[in-house]
């Protein structure tokens, strides 16, 4: 019965789809500078009178669409367009079903339309050459931060348990915000995200393959978040305060404060967050001669983070731009962790002995990040821009922790203190020119320097006193000094093609230390890293394209980090600083139908790939268990994903639904990894938005998650985990109130991964409970003077600054 009516529901859905395709049409046209040449990336807007109903990007060739109904084609409907880039402007043009073309040229005219608000309701999903664009409507946008719009974005995934974002699930997703890279960490680019207001996002372009103007250790796509400037003068703010229960309390409280006079824009946004970590694991290890250990492991930490962001814009004259962008970010915690280690002779189901391992630690992490940026604009008309960026990122931590190894006859007690300073400066350049008609070059150069420092101190008590370990002890050091430049060209032909080329070259000398075992290896690669991509659209509701890109994963720096920690006296985690990185080759095909439907095939090559392993070492002729991280060998991988987007009931109920079946082939060259392992699983996404009222002031998000059992080379995921997600959102006027359950009935909490045998162990099982289940409750209030007095000129001139300035 329960199977008749998925199938009867999913019919219904199939019906609505086919009688809403017949009742909407495509608008196609294209945006040209006064010379005649296609402009990319301008905003076209849909315009009823003088009210913003809608909202496309022209590609990279300058072509745009948009979906319309019937009714607004009508001869007597009150809809047109018009184009915007930079200081430029196009006239209006009044929609008709005798125009199935529109060509918008840009004119010098620094005047915008100060009349038009920007109140699009509906979100949009559409196809570009080389990316996809999502338009979150003003419905959907009001009231919510920007991390809210993140979770319902299509093909992005988040995760609760690691707090990252991913596309479809692929490791590697890094976030960009107006195309500039987030060189800041993950909690710091959380907390900047729940600041930033959603009604100041213009855009998020998911790209799958990146080309050769952004970086090429980018392996799993950018998440590009466009972020509107302030279009007013005055000052505009948000305060929001948040509280989430889950095992442990979570209290944030986060806001942002904009002003804009003049030729200055200033944005303020401080940020608080006390919160914790928290996760409990049991491991079963059998041993070949068949003795068991049993480890039940408590991680607890508490933290508490304060810090903020400043953005500063400042319009030199009509073609000078400059920005800064910093922030900083203060993080200080306790964590507790203890394990229990239970032993069993083989053969036997009675515990032969047992201790407790309990540690207990202080942590201290300061970051501090910032990046300025200039545009010259050569030639307005031809869109000739040069672009200089400096970024620096410093960071420095403090880690102390003091443990013992058998609680009870207090035996092996010990102190670990790990410092570590991690400073990076990198230049770029790049300059934009529309070389041939409807074609475009960008050539730029990036320079880097890293040092990490790191003084490892591991101390064992002797009697009275602490006495440091020199065995263990290291002075570990890791530089790197990294150049590349690259040159990327997209060419339109007609209407219906449109290609882009690219190849980045990049030399990379590092040298990595570890004075304490007298170990250094130094290394210097040059690496190639072509790509290119072509788009066909033989008619106005289908599109194909094709791209290829070579990249690499280098190890972060964490991973190279060889501090360690204890979960008894012979198991203890330690990172690998001898790591090399990964080579990628990565193809896609997709098709899209009516900017609605999505086939996505994606294929992966990957070489000296590495992962996380337990493997067994001798130290003081003892065996013991070390976990870390090795290269093992290659990976070939397959993933299919269909993407639907379905609106029902005009608008008020927005269905994204997207299947993803994957395919991986392991093959181990390491004699440390003996396994060759062939995973099939599959995903599931489906996220609804439904308005529950006619002013859409409420809203309902309900979104379900599953992922099947899978494995890799490491070892086998063996159960299938799932989550139900509601939230509801209020809008009183300026408040927004918001209640938000994640994993309603506890279904993605509980991992259970079944690693593979090695020379020591038969069996090494694992069950680890993350406890995602929580409730929320949100407050957002809004405030401020807003004058307008058109400024959007100003504010579009200098969102260009970091749009097209990647990294």
């Amino acid at each position: 019965m329960k199977r008749k009516t998925v199938t009867l529901f999913l019919l219904y859905i199939c019906t609505l789809t086919i009688n809403n395709l017949y009742a909407q049409s495509l608008v196609k046209g294209k945006v040209i500078s006064p010379g005649g040449t296609g402009v990319s990336y301008a905003t076209i807007m849909l315009l009823k009178d003088t009210l913003e109903t809608g909202i496309a990007v022209s590609d990279s060739a300058g072509f745009f669409q948009f979906t319309i109904t019937d009714e607004q084609l009508r001869s007597d409907s009150a809809y047109s367009i018009r184009g915007f880039y930079l200081k430029l402007s196009t006239q209006k043009v009044r929609l008709n079903r005798d125009n199935p073309f529109i060509t918008l040229i840009l004119e010098d005219n620094a005047r915008f339309l100060q009349d038009v608000l920007v109140t699009a309701e509906n979100p949009v999903f559409t196809r570009k050459a080389d990316r996809f664009v999502f338009l979150p409507g003003k419905a959907l946008a009001e009231g919510s931060s920007a991390l809210e719009i993140m979770r319902h974005t299509p093909l992005v995934r988040y995760s609760e348990r690691s707090e990252t974002f991913s596309i479809i699930n692929r490791t590697g997703t890094v976030v960009y915000i107006n195309n500039k890279k987030t060189e800041i960490p993950r909690d710091m680019l959380m907390q900047m995200l729940q600041a930033m207001p959603a009604e100041n996002i213009k855009s998020i372009e998911i790209i799958t393959n990146p080309g050769s103007e952004y970086a090429s250790n980018i392996t799993g796509g950018i998440i590009n978040i466009n972020i509107k400037r302030q279009p007013y003068e005055g000052w505009m703010g948000n305060l929001a305060l948040q509280t989430q229960q889950s095992v442990y309390n979570t209290t944030m409280l986060n806001g942002g404060v904009n002003y804009r006079k003049g030729k200055i824009a200033l944005q303020i946004i401080p940020f608080i967050n006390n919160s914790f970590n928290y996760r409990t694991s049991d491991n079963t290890l059998t041993y070949t001669d068949g003795v068991q250990n049993l480890l039940h492991t408590r991680y607890y930490r508490r933290y508490l983070v304060l810090g903020g962001g400043l953005n500063i814009d400042y319009d030199i004259d009509k073609n000078n731009y400059l920005s800064y962008s910093g922030w900083l970010s203060h993080v200080s915690g306790t964590s507790q962790t203890g394990t229990n280690t239970t032993f069993y002779n083989a053969g036997s189901s009675q515990a032969d002995s047992g201790f407790f391992s309990p540690s207990n630690g202080d942590d201290l992490y300061i970051y501090n990040y910032g990046s300025i940026n200039y545009r010259h604009i050569i030639n307005e008309k031809k869109a000739v821009t040069l672009d200089c960026i400096v970024d620096y990122n410093q960071f420095s931590q403090t880690r102390k922790y003091d443990g013992v190894f058998n609680e009870t006859t207090q035996s092996g007690k010990y102190r670990n203190d790990l410092p570590q300073n991690f400073f990076n400066l990198s230049e770029k350049i790049e300059y934009s020119y529309p070389f041939i008609k409807n074609g475009k070059v960008n050539i730029g150069a990036q320079f880097s320097n890293t040092n990490v420092k790191n003084d490892l101190h591991y101390y064992d008590w002797n009697q009275s006193d602490y006495v440091l370990n020199t065995s263990l002890s290291n002075n570990y050091r890791y530089t790197e000094q990294y150049w590349g430049g690259f040159i990327s060209t997209t060419k339109s032909f007609g209407e219906k093609w449109n290609s882009s080329l690219g190849l980045r070259v990049e030399n990379t000398n590092y040298s990595t230390e570890v004075r304490s075992l007298k170990s250094k290896n130094d290394s210097t690669y040059l690496n190639l890293f072509p790509n290119f991509s072509v788009s066909y659209s033989p008619n106005k509701k289908n599109q194909f394209s094709i791209s290829y890109s070579r990249k690499i994963s280098r190890p972060n720096i964490e991973l190279l980090f060889p501090g360690r920690t204890w979960q008894n006296r012979n198991f203890f985690t330690e990172n690998n600083p001898f790591l090399q990185p990964m080579i990628y080759n990565n193809a896609e095909f997709s098709y899209t139908f009516n900017s609605r439907y999505i086939f996505l095939l994606s294929y992966y090559q990957t070489k000296n790939s590495y992962s996380r392993f337990v493997i067994p070492v001798e130290e003081d002729n003892t065996l013991k268990f070390k976990n870390t991280y090795l290269n093992y060998g290659n990976i070939n991988s397959l993933d299919l994903t269909l993407n639907l987007n379905q609106p029902l009931w005009n608008h008020f109920w927005e269905i994204y639904f997207s299947p993803t079946l994957s395919y991986a082939s392991y093959k181990s060259t390491s004699p440390l990894v003996n396994a060759d392992i062939t995973n099939y699983n599959y995903s599931l996404f489906w996220d609804n938005y439904v308005f529950l009222s006619r002013k859409k002031q409420w809203t309902a998000f309900l979104t379900f998650k599953y992922n099947s059992s899978s494995k890799d080379i490491s070892g086998e995921t063996i159960n299938a985990t799932s989550s139900l997600d509601l939230m509801i959102k209020k809008v009183v006027r300026k408040f927004s109130l918001y209640l938000m359950v994640n994993d309603l009935y506890n279904g993605s909490s509980i991992y259970k991964n079944h690693l593979y045998a090695n020379s020591l162990l038969a069996e090494n099982f694992t069950r680890t409970n993350y406890y995602n289940r929580s409730v929320s409750l949100k407050v957002r209030y809004i405030f401020g003077n807003k004058q307008l007095k058109g400024n959007r000129n100003k504010g579009a001139a200098n969102d260009e600054i970091r749009r097209r300035a990647s990294n």
